[in-house]
């Protein structure tokens, strides 16, 4: 949550949990039907999967910010996004 500006943080920490919440009763709900459906390995596969292009994506798009102080990661976020 330190990455954001202060004056959005309270509301961007706000709609990250709200999301974070959701999208885990998303798949908490509709696990069983799938698992019932498509058979359990798949299912798992299919996490695999997304966890495999989320590793990807982090990787390819996330930053590095250990160490780094409050500036130089706002520097690294306004060097990428121009």
């Amino acid at each position: 949550g330190e990455v954001f500006p202060l004056r959005v943080r309270s509301a961007a920490l706000g709609i990250s949990a709200l999301a974070n919440f959701g999208l885990n009763l998303i798949v908490t709900a509709l696990f069983e039907v799938q698992r019932e459906s498509l058979g359990t390995s798949t299912v798992f596969g299919i996490f695999a999967v997304f966890s495999f292009a989320s590793i990807l994506f982090i990787q390819q798009y996330i930053i590095e910010t250990k160490g780094l102080s409050l500036e130089e990661i706002e520097q690294k976020l306004d060097q990428n996004t121009k």
